[in-house]
């Protein structure tokens, strides 16, 4: 008992990880896009 509920806790904290690190990454390259094209219009 005291196992399985370790490994939920450790694959939610895994799942949580993983998805910050998809979003991350994305909102960084919208914002220099973003940036890129008002760059451009100047």
């Amino acid at each position: 008992m005291k196992n399985q509920r370790r490994v939920f806790w450790m694959s939610l904290v895994l799942v949580f990880a993983l998805i910050a690190g998809l979003v991350s990454p994305a909102t960084n390259v919208y914002a220099a896009s973003k940036q890129k094209r008002n760059q451009k219009k100047c």
